[in-house]
């Protein structure tokens, strides 16, 4: 070697120093086989600054996504579900009479009305009289339909069986 060439060699060992603890700690930190490490240590200083600055590249690219990721998310409006529609109701007249039917696995009534014959599950507690109507609910499995009862005894809402 000639005394330019250990010159050279002597100005760069504190950025080749420098070079190498990065990339033990980038080792460390991505978990790297010995063998790795050491093939990565052999490198020429040229190729080591190569490696590192192609790793800073990719690490400031996945902190910026992750920043605007981070930021912008938040910002974007959200459109909320629409509210379900409100019910429909139509006057089922008033009650003329009411006839529980009651077995060992349930319990369902026939309420006769002005407008027509409900037959509706549980048993409805009515007298002679009271007005009814039924409700419409149309939601995402189909419509709804109960008959409601206003009553002094108990104003309740009962599931329609069949109309």
């Amino acid at each position: 070697m000639r005394a330019t060439d250990m010159h050279a060699t002597d100005m760069h060992a504190p950025r080749t120093a420098r070079m190498d603890q990065r990339i033990r700690a980038l080792a460390r930190v991505r978990g790297f086989s010995p063998l790795r490490l050491q093939q990565l240590l052999d490198l020429p200083p040229e190729a080591k600054a190569s490696y590192l600055r192609r790793h800073s590249c990719i690490t400031f690219s996945l902190v910026a996504v992750a920043c605007v990721i981070a930021f912008v998310l938040p910002h974007i409006p959200r459109h909320s579900p629409a509210p379900p529609p409100a019910p429909r109701w139509l006057a089922a007249g008033n009650v003329q009479s009411i006839t529980l039917h009651s077995t060992v696995l349930s319990t369902e009534s026939t309420v006769i009305t002005q407008a027509g014959t409900y037959q509706v599950g549980g048993a409805v507690s009515a007298a002679t009289g009271d007005a009814a109507r039924l409700r419409i609910d149309a939601g995402k499995s189909g419509e709804w339909r109960e008959l409601c009862i206003e009553s002094l005894i108990r104003s309740r809402c009962y599931p329609l069986l069949q109309e």
